[in-house]
């Protein structure tokens, strides 16, 4: 390929030798054909370089690289971004597959918006045998996306595109959750649009890293929740704080409901103040429809408050936090006056 791309997909890949070929497939068969496919292949022991290799003679647009140097999928992105040519970055795991329309709309979210700094879209999820297991889509409102990403990952490696000129890069302190935190860096940077269709098929496998290594990848998505913290509101607080911060918005998960409801007294007080902390910094940094934002904070409220266990020690906690910031911020006046 002599011209540059529009789009340039990168794919690393470890022992992915049972799945590479039907993830090409999916890239190559694009209704938009003005693509590149960069393979890094991740220190693989089975069979994974030899077919990278005979997808590239068989098709000029894919490139296969080896990563002769520190393996792990952190470094291995990292070197695949060096290689790229198009003008936008578009994100492929080997277990997952694009739908044939990925490109095409995605693309025409993002030009049509100048102040969109990448897309992304809603996917299915399937389990190993490709029976469908959920779809999810992403908020739609780009601020509430935003408000989102301070607790959680809602958004998958292989939905995502954004445009090359941003110049971002893995951060190489992540070997778990690098994804979460470049969305968090790019979101900064514009709006994450989002194409209200499936485009994406996620595979849900018992070997992936989510499943064998969630602890991991728990504790690193905590060190984000503190970055996202500490970015709007300039102060710091530590992975052990953030991970009582997220729980906040986890409470409708039964699990985390449980660890919620065994915390001290003087944890649930601090997660209640670092909540208020965070509604008050989003809410005069971003500037959101204030609706919106309620109606998300209203929630999170809510089902702490209920609770029967946590619930009067985090209201007690929250009512002095909001009042402590009557005057500076709005959405501490509106949650003191409809839950207090």
């Amino acid at each position: 390929m002599h011209h540059k791309p529009k789009v340039s997909f990168v794919c690393s890949v470890r022992d992915g030798m049972g799945d590479i070929e039907r993830c090409a497939s999916s890239v190559l068969r694009q209704n938009f054909q003005d693509i590149e496919l960069v393979f890094v292949d991740d220190h693989s022991k089975d069979s994974t370089w030899e077919i990278m290799e005979k997808i590239a003679r068989s098709d000029d647009r894919v490139r296969a690289i080896r990563n002769y140097g520190r393996e792990g999928l952190t470094y291995s992105l990292n070197l695949g971004l060096d290689f790229l040519r198009g003008e936008y970055v578009a994100r492929i795991d080997v277990d997952d597959f694009a739908h044939a329309n990925r490109v095409e709309l995605q693309l025409a979210a993002m030009e049509c918006n100048d102040s969109a700094a990448m897309a992304t879209s809603c996917y299915r999820v399937v389990d190993e045998g490709d029976f469908d297991m959920y779809s999810h889509c992403p908020s739609s409102d780009p601020k509430l996306l935003r408000w989102s990403l301070c607790f959680r990952n809602n958004l998958r490696h292989s939905t995502a595109m954004w445009r090359k000129s941003l110049e971002v890069r893995y951060d190489p302190s992540f070997t778990y959750a690098q994804d979460y935190d470049m969305w968090c860096r790019i979101s900064r940077a514009g709006d994450i649009v989002v194409v209200p269709e499936i485009v994406a098929t996620i595979r849900s496998k018992s070997d992936s890293i989510t499943s064998t290594k969630h602890n991991e990848q728990e504790s690193a998505a905590d060190m984000v929740s503190a970055r996202q913290f500490e970015h709007y509101t300039g102060r710091s607080i530590s992975a052990k704080e953030a991970r009582h911060l997220r729980m906040v918005y986890f409470l409708k998960n039964a699990e985390q409901l449980r660890v919620f409801e065994s915390m001290c007294n003087s944890d649930i007080v601090t997660a209640a103040i670092n909540y208020c902390l965070l509604a008050c910094g989003f809410a005069n940094k971003e500037n959101p429809e204030g609706e919106s934002l309620l109606l998300e904070v209203g929630h999170d409220v809510t089902n702490a408050m209920q609770n029967p266990t946590v619930g009067p020690r985090f209201a007690e906690a929250l009512r002095e936090a909001v009042k402590e910031h009557h005057g500076s911020s709005w959405i501490a006046e509106e949650i003191d006056k409809r839950f207090f």
